[in-house]
Order: structure tokens, then C-alpha cells, then sequence
């Protein structure tokens, strides 16, 4: 299961994912206080005092063991354009949530989150040996929705009224799943998914 202290790289299709550092928060790029980017997340960043905030959270979580957060940066750059964290770990049930993923908006619908979640998958089922890997998003976010059910998860149900968003309103969330039983198909068809679409999420000039 999951080494908090472990200092996990993880990279492919000119992606990497690795762990936050104190000193992040400069390297985040502008655009992530476009309140676009946050519209459907339970947290929110509007200014560069809560960039910081952001980056310091993910490492307490991490010292406190509650969440295991990466920082995304791209091939030929080390600016930040994202985050995603394993979570909710339960030892005793052999699982794990990949979640509290957001983008820049600019790279959104890139194939950027495809990558993302390839790698994080493919870390949670080969290295960590979990039975199940469970994401959940906002019902009301058919494109999120979508999304979890292109990359080859099983649409488990919707909890009403569940999480309690930024903006103070209540969300109705869904869930998903992979099993381990199912990861080799998923990982087939996901590593096609990525191998045959135009990735446009190459680094440039903000």
C-alpha cells in the first residue's frame, strides 16, 4: 500500500507527475486563478496568497498522511500546470480514490487528464497492489462524467446532496471505480486512447 515518505516520480507522454515542494508555488502557472478552472472542485484559488495556502495544504496532508498530492509539469518546463493526489487510503479494504485533480484551464480537453490518470492508475494497481482505485466528481459535470467513463471506469451511483463545495452550495456526487481484475483491459485500451489522439498539451509561452 502507500509509502507517504516515498519521493514517487511518475512520467510518460512527455508528462510528469512528482511530489510538491515548498518552494512550489512560483512555478504555478498565472492562469490557475481563473475561477473557470475551480467551477466545479470543492476548493478554490483566486490570487497568488491562496497559491501558497494550496501548495502548503498538500504538504500537511502529506506529513499527516492523509493525502499523497503531485504536481504536473510538462516536458521542456518546469512550471506547474496541475495537481492530482491519491487519497482516502483504507488499508484494511485495499483502496484508494484518485482525486482533488484540477488543470489549467488552458489544457483542458488536451488529453493532458488522460495521461494523468494512466500513470496514477497504472502506480495504484502495479506498485501500491490495491483492489480497487474509485474516483468521484460533481453529477452535474457531464464533461468530468464523461471523461471518468472514457478512461475505462464502471459508473457506480450518485450519493444526493453529498459534498459541500466552495461556493457554499451542496453537490450530488458520482461515483467510479476500477478493480484490479479489470485494470490489464483498462490499461490496454487507455494506453491506445493516449497513443492515438492528438495530445496538444505541449508546453508554451503563458
Amino acid at each position: 500500500m502507500i509509502n507517504f515518505n516515498e519521493n514517487i516520480e511518475l512520467s510518460a507522454w512527455g508528462v510528469t507527475l512528482r511530489p510538491w515542494l515548498s518552494s512550489d508555488a512560483s512555478l504555478i502557472v498565472g492562469s490557475v486563478v481563473d475561477s473557470h478552472t475551480w467551477r466545479f472542485t470543492t476548493e478554490a484559488i483566486s490570487n497568488t496568497d491562496e497559491v501558497a495556502k494550496y501548495v502548503d495544504r498538500a504538504l500537511l496532508d502529506r506529513s499527516d498522511k492523509k493525502r499523497l498530492s503531485f504536481a504536473i509539469c510538462l516536458e521542456g518546463s518546469e512550471k506547474i500546470v496541475g495537481s492530482s493526489s491519491f487519497g482516502n487510503v483504507s488499508t484494511k479494504d485495499n483502496r484508494i480514490e484518485i482525486g482533488w485533480t484540477w488543470l489549467a484551464q488552458e489544457f483542458h480537453g488536451k488529453g493532458l487528464n488522460n495521461v494523468v490518470k494512466y500513470l496514477m492508475m497504472k502506480h495504484g494497481f502495479e506498485v501500491f497492489g490495491v483492489h480497487r482505485i474509485e474516483f468521484k466528481t460533481d453529477n452535474s459535470n457531464p464533461r468530468a462524467c464523461r471523461a471518468l467513463k472514457k478512461i475505462g471506469t464502471q459508473k457506480e451511483g450518485v450519493l444526493r446532496s453529498h459534498t459541500l463545495m466552495h461556493d457554499g452550495q451542496y453537490r450530488d456526487t458520482a461515483f467510479f471505480s476500477v478493480l484490479d481484475t479489470e485494470w490489464d483491459e483498462v490499461e490496454v485500451n487507455l494506453a491506445n486512447l493516449i497513443e492515438n489522439s492528438n495530445r496538444e498539451y505541449s508546453f508554451f509561452t503563458m
